[in-house]
């Protein structure tokens, strides 16, 4: 049975709004993570540039947007800002990187901070499960 009945206000009891126009939260995601980092092109920090369809980063997602689960979701554009509890904010994908591989146990940690006002917005379509991301603003 697919859950449609979500209300923004379910999903803001999740995160932590701060300045800015921004969201902080915490998703823990086996490895591999099924996601690709990268530096921001114009200022310091790292990214989540690709989630790969199929990867445990798109299964979680599924996971919580889909099934219901508690937690939260990880969109392209957000911001790595700690790795199991280390503060990694406007670090470089150097400084990064290893940290991710690096640590121990089965899952990571990440620490994600999301500009929920701008950036791209992913759509899923119930009860398909099916996902779209679309540029902000643009009217079909």
């Amino acid at each position: 049975e697919v859950r449609i009945d979500y209300k923004p206000e379910e999903w803001v009891k999740r995160v932590k709004m701060i300045e800015g126009e921004r969201a902080v939260f915490d998703v823990t995601i086996p490895k591999p993570l099924g996601l690709i980092p990268a530096n921001f092109p114009n200022r310091p920090g790292v990214g989540v540039a690709k989630i790969n369809e199929g990867g445990n980063t798109d299964t979680l997602n599924r996971k919580v947007i889909v099934d219901g689960d508690e937690g939260m979701w990880v969109l392209e554009g957000d911001e790595v800002i700690a790795v199991n509890g280390e503060n990694v904010e406007g670090k470089s994908l150097d400084v990064v990187g290893p940290l991710v591989k690096e640590s121990e146990g089965d899952s990571v940690k990440l620490t994600l901070c999301r500009h929920y006002m701008a950036g791209p917005v992913k759509v899923v379509f119930l009860p398909s499960g099916k996902v779209a991301t679309m540029k902000r603003g643009i009217e079909t």
